[in-house]
This record gives structure tokens, sequence and C-alpha cells, in this order.
């Protein structure tokens, strides 16, 4: 799979493609404007984690371990998306007061919303007091059969390191 991005405004947004090839095991971040790559390296069995359609029944993964936050999920039902069909979720995880030394609730919300056909996550917006908010959208979907060449490192890029998760000590 091939992700573009583009961060910021104005007329020069940083640009960084990644590109993930599950039957490798192998992924690279490109940063576009120095033409250089991060190899990354990954164990498994290259099978891709499908987002939640529905809410999960287990929201602890959407709470701070350490603060005692609510967390709630809702349906939203679905919508179109660039054309292509979308179940929604909401998640809220609310920071009780002087959970973090605030004198009011915090609420930090997520609204995902998931294409089940094609297994990716089309739209998500997260809003925080502390944050602000953040905007993540799956533009210009094309169901073609891309140029092979996208889905391999450029020839002109420089490999300058590579990460990857540190296997557990033995």
């Amino acid at each position: 799979m091939r992700t573009e991005r583009s961060v910021g405004m104005g007329p020069n947004p940083f640009k960084t493609t990644t590109i993930d090839d599950p039957s490798t095991g192998e992924d690279y971040d490109l940063n576009v404007s120095r033409r250089t790559a991060m190899k990354g390296v990954f164990p498994g069995n290259g099978i891709h984690h499908v987002p939640e359609v529905d809410c999960p029944a287990d929201l602890s993964a959407y709470s701070s371990r350490d603060i005692k936050q609510q967390v709630t999920c809702e349906t939203l039902g679905t919508k179109e998306i660039e054309g292509i069909a979308a179940a929604g979720i909401r998640i809220t995880a609310v920071t009780p007061v002087g959970g973090i030394g605030n004198d009011k609730p915090i609420a930090h919300v997520t609204e995902q919303w998931t294409s089940p056909e094609l297994k990716i996550v089309l739209l998500q917006r997260t809003t925080s007091p502390q944050l602000g908010e953040t905007v993540t959208r799956i533009t210009k979907i094309s169901r073609e059969e891309p140029d092979p060449e996208l889905m391999h490192l450029p020839a002109d890029y420089r490999v300058t390191g590579q990460r990857g998760i540190i296997p557990a000590q033995q």
C-alpha cells in the first residue's frame, strides 16, 4: 500500500510517502523533499490490522492507564466518503476533574469512518482541548491497478537508516 501525505499549511507543506509491503514484511518512509528513505522491518505474518467498523467491546485501548477516564462509544450510521460507503463510530474519553490537575472534565473525542469493503479508515477527526483538532482523510481513491513502480523504493532515493521493532530479550 502506498500512502502519500502532506503535513502543514501554506505553499510548502512537508510531504512524506509510506510504502508498505506485507508480503515481504518491509516498509519505507520516504522524505520527498530530501529524496531519502527510512527502511522498516516488522515481524509477523504481514497481516494488516483491520480497523473497527462497530464499537469495540473492549474500550481500554482508548483510555490512559494512569487516569481513570470514562470511555464511551456510539455508532454513527453510514455515509459516503469519496463515493465509498463508510460506517462511523465516535469514541469519547473523559478525564475527570483532578485527573491531570484539571479543574474541569476534559473530553477527548475521536470520530472514525471506516470502509467495511476496503477495510481502511477513510476519515478520522480527533478533538481535544489540549491538542485542538486533527483530521486525517483519504482522498483520490482509485480502484485501478497502480503502476508497480509506485510500490517500490524509487531508484534515486538514498536509504539513510533502518527502524523497526527490537526483538525481546531471550
